[in-house]
């Protein structure tokens, strides 16, 4: 599958959910509900945001922001 096929079925995935890419970044890292009570997540999640923050992915936050320049 090519950059471009799968870029394709993440934003179809995200669009199926009525979100933005905004709205599924925002979710995807918000620690606190509406109530302000900690968000739990199931491990998946949380292993995936916890490398990507830790810099143990091929594309950290660095990275990101480096493109977004």
């Amino acid at each position: 599958m090519t950059m471009e096929q799968k870029l394709q079925v993440v934003f179809a995935a995200i669009s199926s959910t009525n979100w933005t890419i905004g709205e599924f970044l925002y979710h995807a890292f918000k620690t606190k509900d509406e109530d302000g009570d900690t968000v739990h997540r199931g491990g998946n999640h949380a292993a995936a945001i916890s490398q990507f923050l830790k810099g143990q992915t091929l594309y950290g936050p660095a990275k990101i922001l480096d493109a977004w320049l």
